[in-house]
């Protein structure tokens, strides 16, 4: 008996030890998982979402004989779209000799790359531009036709608002021949505000 009583008196102020330390314990709060907004990737690096072109937004006055003027004005512009995705338009207006001329194409662009303001790029459009028709008999036309081009390029980011975007593209109007241009002195001003 005396064994006994000395195998359960430790056992027993274990497992009083072990009950107290239960009872002092604080009880297991509920965690409930809190709902975080992921947060907003912008395809510019300050959240921007248009861009103009402004090496492309041109615009002139020219007069080179009595009662003879060229007048053109020309701008692009991009909107983001998606992540990746621009949607835009190329408009132009145009008088040579009071016969006008204008250019309205919708364009899309894919950026290759999160980050615009460094990206590689493919744009293309499709749309009205205008041509110049020489008839048989010397007569100069300028008319609006059905075009397409596509161009590739990469942006180099210099300030926030402002990039270099270099590209070069292939444009078919009509059924005259391709014509191949390099833009070597393009500048993009891209804003998080239209106007």
């Amino acid at each position: 008996m005396k064994k006994m009583i000395l195998v359960l008196v430790p056992m027993l102020i274990a497992v009083t030890a072990h009950a107290q330390q239960r009872k002092a314990a604080p009880a297991p709060k509920m965690v409930t998982p809190s709902y975080q907004q992921p947060a907003t990737t912008y395809s510019w690096s300050n959240g921007f979402t248009h861009e103009l072109d402004v090496n492309l937004s041109s615009g002139y006055l020219k007069s080179y004989k009595a009662g003879s003027t060229d007048f053109q004005i020309f701008a692009s512009y991009s909107y983001d779209f998606t992540s990746a995705v621009q949607l835009g338009a190329d408009v132009g207006f145009g008088s040579f000799d009071s016969q006008s001329r204008f250019t309205l194409a919708g364009t899309g662009t894919y950026n290759f790359d999160s980050d615009y303001s460094n990206a590689f790029f493919a744009k293309g459009g499709l749309g009205l531009y205008p041509v110049t028709k020489i008839s048989s008999v010397g007569t100069i036309e300028n008319k609006n036709e059905i075009g397409i081009y596509i161009a590739g390029g990469k942006r180099f980011k210099i300030w926030d608002h402002v990039n270099y975007k270099p590209f070069i593209a292939v444009q078919k109007v009509s059924d005259n021949d391709a014509e191949f241009t390099i833009q070597f002195f393009n500048i993009s001003l891209n804003t998080s505000y239209l106007f």
